[in-house]
This record gives C-alpha cells, sequence and structure tokens, in this order.
C-alpha cells in the first residue's frame, strides 16, 4: 500500500482529513485512487494508521482509520550521521536517501578542515528526499535533519557514544565496536569530507575519547563510507 507521512492535527478521530496539496494531488491525479482505495498514513511518531479513501480533491483527503498499528521498521540503534558536506550536493542528498533507506535516524551537516562547502542549500529539497525516502523504506518516522555545525562545536556537544571513521594509521575496525554501541542505544558516526579528517582534528577527536575506526585498508569516497558504514551498524 502506498504511504503518506501527514501532521499529527490531520487525524480527527477515527478519520483523517489531509489538507497536503501535494498528497492530494498524488493521491487524486497520479495515483487516481479511487473511494475505498486502502493506503497507509504516519504521523512521524512511529504509528501507522491504515486508512480506507471516502473523498479525495485538490484540496483536502477525507479517510477513515480502519486499523493503528506500531511500526517495525525503525532500528533499535538510533545513529546520528555527521557528514562532512560533500563539494557536490547531490552528493549529499544521495547520502540523505541511502542511508535514510538504511535506517540513519538524523542527520548533521558539518563542516570540517577539508570541507570545500559551508553550508547546505535548498533545505526544503533534502527534507522531501528524507520524507520519500522514509516513505519507500516503510519507516515509521523521518530522520531529522539539523543545521550545519563545525567540527571543533561538534567536539564539544554532549556525545553519547562518537565514532569518527578514519582511513590512515592502525584504526579499530568498525564492526569491532558495533556491541558496545547498541548497549548504548545511540552513537554519533562522524565521517571526513573527499580529503577526509585532519590528523589534527583526529587527534582532538581521540582527546574527546571518540573511537577512531576504520572500514579497512581501501580508500572510500565519502559517500561510500556512509553507506559502508551505517550498513554495519543498522543491518547486522
Amino acid at each position: 500500500m502506498q504511504r503518506f507521512f501527514i501532521d499529527s492535527s490531520d487525524i480527527k478521530g477515527n478519520q483523517i482529513e489531509i489538507r497536503n496539496p501535494q498528497i492530494a494531488h498524488q493521491i487524486l491525479r497520479v495515483l487516481r485512487m479511487r473511494t475505498g482505495s486502502c493506503f497507509v498514513a504516519l504521523d512521524g511518531s512511529g504509528m501507522e494508521f491504515i486508512c480506507k479513501l471516502i473523498s479525495a480533491n485538490e484540496g483536502a483527503v477525507t479517510a477513515d482509520i480502519i486499523e493503528k498499528r506500531a511500526n517495525t521498521a525503525e532500528p533499535d540503534l538510533f545513529v546520528t550521521l555527521y557528514q562532512a558536506m560533500p563539494k557536490k550536493m547531490d552528493l549529499f542528498e544521495f547520502v540523505l536517501q541511502k542511508d535514510t533507506e538504511i535506517g540513519v535516524s538524523a542527520f548533521v551537516p558539518l563542516a570540517s578542515e577539508f570541507t570545500e562547502r559551508g553550508e547546505v542549500s535548498k533545505r526544503d529539497r533534502l527534507e522531501r528526499i528524507l520524507r520519500e525516502a522514509a516513505e519507500q523504506s516503510e519507516r515509521g518516522k523521518i530522520p531529522t535533519l539539523h543545521n550545519e555545525i563545525k567540527f571543533p562545536d561538534a567536539l564539544n556537544q554532549k556525545l553519547s557514544f562518537p565514532i569518527l571513521l578514519h582511513c590512515r594509521g592502525e584504526n579499530l575496525p568498525l564492526s569491532s565496536v558495533l556491541n558496545e554501541a547498541k548497549k548504548h542505544g545511540k552513537c554519533e558516526l562522524f565521517i571526513g569530507p573527499e580529503g577526509g579528517f585532519s590528523e589534527k582534528e583526529v587527534a582532538s577527536a581521540r582527546e574527546k575519547n571518540f573511537k577512531i575506526c576504520s572500514l579497512g585498508k581501501r580508500i572510500l569516497r565519502t559517500e561510500t563510507v556512509a553507506i559502508s558504514a551505517a550498513t554495519i551498524l543498522l543491518l547486522q
């Protein structure tokens, strides 16, 4: 069944009234749903509402709620990805999409020493990518996209179980800290830009008791690291 994230205010007792024109257009014009068609509505809390369409026009969609259930696709480990911003925004968009599908719960655009981009652009587009990826992968929540942060400021945040990936030197395999991360229930994953993190940044992270890990001896692109690392943490 087609899935849509809606506002919690759209839920009216045993019915939903969707006022989002984009969802209304998709139901009416793109999917051409008719009275009696069923779909899944999600309010972002982790609950799902199985709905049967009553009526739809360009301004609103009304449907009966025929079942309410908890979503089971959210991961047990809450991963916040601190992704150093790539030079090209389409790479950042790719990371958001694929890591949402894998199960990352929050994203923080990171500005580090070798980052060539200071801020993200077209935030509305990024939010749409997150929502559509969450719908496609049947998640119960849309990941949070936080504001940009500089690496030194990120180090001074209150972190649960911070992990920094670094390809140089002898570092722990990421898989070796998975069980410890799961015990915490949350972890923060720091991934550098195209040039990686500087040795100074790695040393600063080590002083803050970060786990310094690697994915092996080969040098990977930043978007490859983001997907591979999330897979190790969330699909094991």
